[in-house]
């Protein structure tokens, strides 16, 4: 539901960001200059202005003097360009040559000799096995650390005296970190929540339960007696004349620290924006650019 305002609203020269034009099927009747909306069936943005719905156009760069002398100065068919041709090759591994724009201008099939001379052994090279004093498929210092790793199973072993150390024979509800989580409430300060709790008890006194004063049956009956909202402070009319375009309501509620809230006084009871001036203790002035018609809004001021 839309909000409407009783009077102009002034942005004071601020940006209004992320806002949209309202989107209509057909032309709001009554319209005055500068009214503006966003035709949904034309997809265009209009604007009533002299009396006749315009099209809202946009802004393209002018095409200057300056751009027109550029554009001369640019010789035809200076982006054409033609790719060089060289002779096909069949498929195999080729030493390539490139000219100045990086185009390959010949190609010649690698020989092993090519190969050799990047240090690449001309035959296969075959390792042996490596032993603790001996390099071979892996170094003999990388052998020596292999040979004294633990197997899966000592790893296994090694692992489950740990936890039965660490367990110590604690009951089966307790002995897994979750369970012993799930005991503290899952509370990684637990230590805190429980010294925060302590801080906060209400100690006790000799003779009394939790206070040094008994709640009496004469307490309890003040209570009872008190009427809820007694201590809130308010004041509701409705406003309008029709005529007036500012309206000064009188509360005597004797602050000016109030809330003011206006309101539609008939459905849908929407709440409208206009000036409001707290002009004393007892009395606030609402000020409208329109008069609003006998009784249309109803005013409520809270203090």
């Amino acid at each position: 539901m839309a909000i409407p305002f009783g009077n102009s609203i002034d942005l004071g020269k601020n940006e209004l960001l992320n806002a949209r034009l309202q989107n209509l099927s057909a032309a709001p009747a009554n319209p005055l200059d500068g009214l503006f909306y966003y035709d949904a069936t034309t997809k265009t943005a209009q604007l009533y202005a002299n009396g006749i719905w315009v099209t809202m156009g946009h802004l393209g760069e002018i095409f200057t003097a300056a751009l027109l002398a550029k554009l001369n100065g640019i010789a035809a068919g200076a982006n054409n360009y033609t790719h060089p041709g060289y002779t096909g090759k069949a498929s195999g591994l080729y030493k390539v040559t490139v000219d100045a724009l990086g185009h390959v201008s010949a190609a010649t099939a690698v020989a092993k000799a090519d190969i050799t001379a990047l240090g690449i052994p001309a035959q296969d090279t075959t390792y042996g096995v490596a032993t603790p004093s001996a390099n071979g498929l892996m170094s003999s210092t990388d052998k020596a650390k292999v040979d004294a790793s633990y197997t899966s199973a000592q790893v296994d072993t090694a692992i489950a005296a740990a936890i039965a150390t660490l367990i110590d024979s604690s009951p089966g509800a307790l002995d897994t970190l979750n369970e012993l989580a799930a005991a503290l409430g899952d509370d990684p300060n637990f230590a805190t929540t429980i010294s925060n709790a302590l801080a906060n008890k209400v100690d006790k006194i000799a003779g009394k339960g939790l206070s040094t004063n008994d709640f009496t049956t004469a307490l309890l009956d003040k209570l009872n007696g008190i009427t809820p909202g007694a201590n809130t402070r308010k004041y509701s009319v409705a406003v309008g004349t029709g005529s007036a375009t500012s309206i000064v309501v009188t509360h005597n509620l004797n602050t000016q620290n109030v809330t003011v809230t206006l309101r539609e006084t008939a459905s849908p009871y929407n709440v409208v924006m206009t000036d409001v001036q707290i002009t004393s203790v007892n009395t606030i002035t609402l000020i409208f650019a329109t008069a609003p018609t006998a009784g249309k809004y109803t005013v409520t001021v809270v203090g």
